[in-house]
Order: C-alpha cells, then sequence, then structure tokens
C-alpha cells in the first residue's frame, strides 16, 4: 500500500487559485487583451482545413474526455457519470450512464473521465481516486489502493499515470509518474520555476500515444517539453513567439498559503492538442501578418513537428456563432473542434497532415511531404 509519505497534498486555497486562473483565461480570449509580437511571421496556410459538419449538443457543460480511433467521447461536468459518444460523421451520437462497481458512500470532489482505449478512467485527484473500466462495458471500479492528489493527469499505459500535482514541502507544481507497483510515485524535477512556481508553470499535459511520448505546453511562457512515459527529458521546444519570461504578478494572502494574482497574466499558449508527429497549439500571441479582425473571431493554431520541435505553419480555427473553439482534438483525418454547445468537424488536408505522419511516420519513409 502506498503510505502517506508518498501523498501529494493539494490543498483548498489551491482550488480557488485554480478558480481564479480559469477566469483570466477566459479574459484573455478578449480582443482588447489582444497581444501583438511583431518578430513572428507566420506562414499561414488558408487550405489546412476544410469545414464539414456541425452538431448541436445542447449543452456547455461538455468537455472531451478522448477520442478513439473513429469516435469523440464528451464527460459532462454537471452529471459526471454521464458521456456522450460521437462518430467523425457527427450523425452516430450515443449517451452513455457509466456505473461505479462498488461506489456506495464513495464522495467524489472533482471527478473527470479520461478515455485510453480499451479502457475508460475515472478520476479524481482531490478525493484522491482512479477507477476503471472497459470501453462498451460503461462499468468502473478502483484499481488502485492509493492514489495521490493530483491537479492533471493523463493515462500512459494501462496501469500507468503521469500527474502534475503540488508537492507538500515546496508548495510548487512538479510533474511525476504514478503506476500501481513499488515505488508507485516517482517526481521530476521538470517545471521550471520563473516566480511562483504555481501559476508561472500552469500549461497543458498531454499524451502522444503514436509516439509514446508525454508533452507539457506552458500557458505564460513560448516553452513546451517532450519527455518518454517516465518523464525523461527528451527535449525542450520553443513556439514561436518571444515571450520567454511568464509575466504576471502574484500575491500571498494572510498566512501565506493563499496564492492569487495582482493582475490577469499574459496568456502565450491556450489549448493543444498531439497526435502523431504533430502538436497544434492555439495561440494567443499575433504575429506581424495576422489580421487583427480575422485573429479575434478565430483561434489561431500554430503545428510544430515533434521529432525536433521545430514550428512548421499555421492555420484559423474558425469561431462557430461567435464563439471561439473551448477545445479541440485529431480523429482520423478530422481536426474536431468544440464549441460552447456545438461540434464542428473539419477535414484535415493531407498535403499539410499526411495520414502517415498522423500514424507518426517520418515523411522522409513514406515519400510525403509538405509539397507533396
Amino acid at each position: 500500500m502506498m503510505t502517506k509519505t508518498l501523498y501529494l497534498i493539494l490543498s483548498a486555497p489551491i482550488g480557488s487559485v485554480l478558480i481564479i486562473a480559469t477566469l483570466f483565461l477566459l479574459a484573455d480570449n478578449k480582443p482588447d487583451r489582444l497581444q501583438r509580437d511583431y518578430s513572428v511571421g507566420r506562414a499561414l496556410m488558408a487550405d489546412a482545413i476544410i469545414q464539414d459538419t456541425v452538431l448541436d449538443i445542447q449543452y456547455n457543460s461538455y468537455y472531451i474526455a478522448g477520442t478513439t480511433d473513429d469516435r469523440l467521447y464528451l464527460g459532462n461536468v454537471t452529471s459526471f457519470l454521464h458521456l456522450l459518444s460521437i462518430d467523425t460523421t457527427l450523425t452516430d451520437t450515443t449517451h452513455i450512464s457509466v456505473r461505479i462497481k462498488n461506489g456506495d458512500g464513495l464522495v467524489f470532489r472533482s471527478p473527470s473521465f479520461k478515455i485510453q482505449a480499451p479502457y475508460v478512467y475515472l478520476t479524481d485527484g482531490v478525493m484522491p481516486g482512479l477507477f476503471r473500466g472497459r470501453l462498451g462495458q460503461w462499468e468502473v471500479q478502483k484499481f488502485m489502493v492509493d492514489s495521490a492528489y493530483f491537479t492533471k493527469i493523463v493515462p500512459t499505459g494501462p496501469k500507468n499515470f503521469v500527474i502534475r500535482a503540488m508537492q507538500a514541502s515546496s508548495r510548487q507544481y512538479v510533474l511525476g509518474t504514478l503506476q500501481d507497483v513499488p515505488p508507485y510515485l516517482n517526481l521530476a524535477s521538470l517545471l521550471q520555476k520563473q516566480v511562483d512556481g504555481v501559476f508561472d508553470v500552469d500549461g497543458n499535459l498531454l499524451y502522444n500515444r503514436e509516439r509514446d511520448q508525454v508533452v507539457y505546453v506552458y500557458y505564460y511562457r513560448n516553452q513546451f517539453l517532450v519527455t518518454d512515459p517516465e518523464l525523461n527529458l527528451i527535449y525542450e521546444g520553443k513556439t514561436i513567439d518571444t515571450f520567454s519570461r511568464v509575466q504576471l504578478n502574484p500575491v500571498h494572502v494572510s498566512s501565506g498559503k493563499t496564492h492569487m494574482l495582482a493582475a490577469p497574466p499574459k496568456m502565450v499558449n491556450g489549448n493543444s492538442t498531439t497526435k502523431g508527429n504533430f502538436l497544434l497549439v492555439n495561440s494567443k500571441i499575433m504575429g506581424r501578418n495576422d489580421d487583427e479582425d480575422l485573429y479575434s473571431r478565430s483561434s489561431v493554431i500554430d503545428v510544430y513537428g515533434l521529432e525536433q520541435g521545430a514550428y512548421r505553419f499555421s492555420f484559423y480555427l474558425p469561431g462557430y456563432n461567435g464563439r471561439s473553439a473551448r477545445d479541440f482534438r485529431i480523429v482520423g483525418n478530422k481536426l474536431i473542434a468544440q464549441y460552447e454547445h456545438h461540434i464542428v468537424t473539419y477535414t484535415l488536408n493531407k498535403k499539410y497532415f499526411p495520414q502517415r505522419e498522423l500514424n507518426n511516420i517520418h515523411p522522409e519513409e513514406s515519400g510525403d511531404s509538405l509539397n507533396t
């Protein structure tokens, strides 16, 4: 059994920090907060994606829980045992009720589904707890006796996870691996503190199944990390802007255990996703050749190759009904974007997204390239 010394502490004030940070992220979407970096000139490809189909999912409480080879799965924050399964044509939708085996008396604090075929995971970093079941059976049960507290988690194997959590001794965010065999929890000193070790290292935690790699994209600086599933660093990548230093002003309240911000931080990278040899990042920084009106009505997506982290090109992901995309994933040859209460699919132009590269075959091996 995992001993208490292996636990990471996620305190109640940190929950408040996350709420405040979320509000700031939303504020950064307003046109009056647009930032321009005149040193950035994007290679904008107008034909990188082509809109296909729209589906009204009726509610704005859904979130992307994960994908399989041909389906998108949405969780729901107001009904946490509900999943919505959608195929890539948006014509086959299935509402799923997930059962918890021996779940009587369990109190969930921050439940969230993660899909990693052939499994569905129900995670809660505040309880904490990890539950697993098989896709199609829709019953999960606790499968690890103990768990660590965490703020973000991605499955990297049937019983292996990478988590982000707050270290008790430093009260700063760290990455770690979690598994069901000793030593259970291993911490990695990867996140680089610039200001407070909390807001300044916040970011998006991703797992690339095709490459079997973990990617961490910082929100407030032009940097991302690529590691193996054991969190051994492969390389540090840079996004194309020049915002290398976090621009925020944290303050400590009363006992010093509560973190707040004196002003909204300047966001550099928004949501991101990865598949095959590609990393797609929603940049919050305008380049010198971005049209401000078009930029404010769209989400600019910068595309990087994961072999060495090199920038490739960019495209605009259009808004829908006056809303910018909340999240997005690649499924098959489609980019699927979630808006307020709509799902929109876009076909990926194989000139820029060769199928072999989406399956992690290098273009030199297949004969595919951007110019073919």
